[in-house]
């Protein structure tokens, strides 16, 4: 009796401890909506057929009334705003940068002046360069919008005039004022 216990008991350890295999795997009909169940008495459907001028004229009317997906505007065309702090001998100032073009033409307007300027894209950033404040060494701006779309990080820089006097580096977010 005990030899028969514990071959009972072995075996229901071993049923107990063996790995279940997966259930099998199989792919279901593609069908994005279950089909309505059927009432015991379906109903009488009333069919019209156009005729054949209508037919073509509501075929057209389909196609030219289904939406077209707006072409993607690039990250760099808008206004932008953003202050530049303590630019060299004149303090903070507003700046307001317009890109157009794809990001080939910049037009800017600060408090005290503005110009126009063609650039660069390089499909991450536009730069351009500015001699407009008179200094004996160019202004380099690059302008990088970030991946929210709503700001971008403007780089300045200027080597200064003789042996670097007046030398000037900047980053300042600017913010998307309109697309």
């Amino acid at each position: 009796m005990k030899s028969s216990t514990r071959c009972a008991l072995v075996i229901v350890a071993l049923l107990i401890s063996a790995h279940r295999l997966p259930a099998p795997i199989s792919e279901l009909a593609e069908s994005p909506t279950p089909a309505p169940e059927q009432s015991a008495k379906p109903k009488a459907k009333r069919t019209v057929k156009p005729k054949a001028s209508e037919s073509s004229e509501s075929s057209t009317n389909k196609r030219a009334t289904s939406p077209t997906p707006s072409p993607l505007r690039n990250p760099f065309d808008g206004t932008w705003v953003g202050i530049f702090k303590a630019i060299p001998f004149r303090g903070d100032i507003e700046f307001t940068f317009t890109i157009t073009r794809t990001g080939t033409v910049v037009a800017a307007r600060w408090s005290t002046g503005a110009g126009n300027y063609q650039s660069s894209c390089d499909g991450t950033s536009v730069k351009w360069t500015d001699r407009h404040f008179a200094q004996p060494s160019p202004w380099h701006t690059t302008f990088t919008p970030n991946s929210d779309g709503r700001t971008a990080v403007v780089a300045c820089d200027n080597e200064g005039g003789t042996f670097g006097i007046g030398a000037y580096s900047s980053s300042v977010i600017f913010r998307k004022l309109s697309p």
